[in-house]
């Protein structure tokens, strides 16, 4: 399994521009470009989680002789904690990750999938990536409110199991948000062992810690 996981789903997963939609409406060439979400320095020291790197990809679709370029960025962090206890080890197995991808509005309506998906559709994008996670119920166990880049936002929590270990799996929470600021669509999503003690209040400091262009 990649214990260096969850997000550089989008580009994978499917957030592809309705090329069939926009092309009437569009130049030879127009290009959208988001602004990477990343983790403050101070956030990740307060936290213990480290950078594993960011992710950089363009989609292009054509119509004819016109193109629609569109740049995304994700930022992956994660943490290792020590699982002994559950015969697992030292595993990175706190997860941290943010997309961002530009909003595109053409003739007044907005073209990227990422600002329409529900919480089952974002689900599905983290299961993807957090190796052999399933998340048992698409029915939230919680929620709590918190404010980060200038905005009230809520976080959702959900349950699942994640394989970390070929001898064996652990429950997780899910954390789960989404979110609009400078014109870019904004997903931030942890996952953590559910016995692991005060683990979302590191994900609360991570989402809060998030800097998004002058922020």
């Amino acid at each position: 399994m990649n214990r260096r996981v969850f997000i550089a789903t989008v580009g994978a997963g499917g957030s592809g521009l309705t090329a069939g939609c926009i092309g009437s409406f569009l130049e030879d060439l127009t290009t959208y470009e988001a602004i990477p979400a990343a983790v403050s320095g101070h956030a990740l020291e307060e936290t213990g989680y480290e950078h594993d790197g960011t992710d950089e990809w363009v989609e292009e679709e054509s119509v004819a002789s016109e193109t629609v370029e569109v740049t995304n960025y994700a930022n992956e962090y994660s943490r290792t904690i020590d699982l002994s206890v559950l015969g697992l080890g030292e595993i990175e197995a706190g997860v941290f990750g943010t997309i961002a991808t530009p909003q595109v509005e053409i003739a007044g309506e907005n073209h990227n999938p990422i600002g329409e998906m529900g919480p089952g559709e974002l689900l599905e994008l983290v299961q993807d990536r957090y190796g052999e996670l399933s998340v048992e119920t698409q029915t939230d166990v919680g929620q709590r409110r918190l404010e980060t880049l200038s905005q009230a936002i809520s976080i959702t929590t959900y349950e699942g199991e994640a394989e970390l270990d070929a001898e064996g799996s652990v429950g997780v929470f899910v954390d789960l948000c989404q979110l609009d600021n400078k014109e870019d669509h904004l997903v931030f999503a942890g996952v953590y062992p559910q016995d692991i003690p005060d683990e979302n209040e590191r994900i609360d400091s991570l989402i809060e810690g998030v800097e998004h262009g002058d922020e």
